[in-house]
């Protein structure tokens, strides 16, 4: 310091900085989801006074929050950014959420019923696509092996057992899946029981009445009789 009168005189002191500088390390978990998935975002601030208030925006805009953490369900890949303040600083920094699309759906063909030892009918899907794998399902139950999409109608074989039929489609680069959303029968006729009747013996050249009947089957019956 300095007087006046050009006296001066001088003294020291420490400024002691203690901490470390307030930092965000924004984390997804899971950083990659399929369309319709949710994931947590979480800034994970570390550093600074201990104390500290969010604020967290998006791009594409839509997605605000002063919470350290948030569950989020984007619709398209988002990035989130938050700011960390410790009530003397502030840190900023993002984090990627990558949205994998599902697969398209599809509608199922065939199905329909078949006569009991038949060789059953053909179910089969109306399109596919390429890099996604189709499974059948009686039921609940996986039918055969999943079957690679072609970017063309796909075949799933003649079925035999009754059901209703339905296909789960999986993207194998993502794992994502999508039911196809539709669904065919299958349904087996029991044989009709035929009864030509009793055993007849007449006289050579006299006629007689064939009273044959038949039983079970469905509707009404055809007869075709032959020696």
């Amino acid at each position: 310091v300095t007087d006046t009168k050009g006296c001066s005189a001088n003294n020291t002191m420490t400024v002691f900085v203690v901490g470390t500088p307030v930092t965000a390390s924004p984390s997804a978990a899971p950083a990659s989801i399929c369309f319709g998935q949710s994931t947590t975002i979480n800034a994970n601030p570390t550093g600074g006074s201990g104390t500290y208030t969010y604020s967290w925006t998006s791009v594409p805009a839509g997605f605000t929050s002063t919470s350290a953490t948030a569950t989020v369900s984007p619709f398209v890949s988002t990035v989130y950014t938050v700011t960390v303040n410790d009530g003397f600083n502030s840190s900023t920094a993002s984090v990627s959420v990558t949205v994998n699309p599902l697969p398209n759906q599809f509608i199922l063909t065939g199905g329909g019923s078949y006569c009991l030892g038949g060789s059953g009918v053909v179910v089969g899907l109306a399109g596919s696509q390429s890099g996604v794998s189709y499974q059948l399902y009686n039921n609940i139950t996986p039918v055969g092996s999943p079957v690679s999409g072609t970017g063309a109608a796909i075949s799933f074989g003649n079925q035999t057992l009754a059901g209703i039929y339905t296909v789960i489609g999986t993207r194998v680069s993502t794992g994502c899946t999508v039911d196809m959303g539709s669904s065919v029968a299958v349904s087996i006729n029991s044989l009709p029981v035929a009864n030509a009747g009793a055993d007849q013996t007449i006289a050579y050249g006299i006629s007689t009445t064939l009273n044959g009947s038949a039983s079970g089957g469905f509707g009404a019956m055809n007869y075709s009789w032959a020696p």
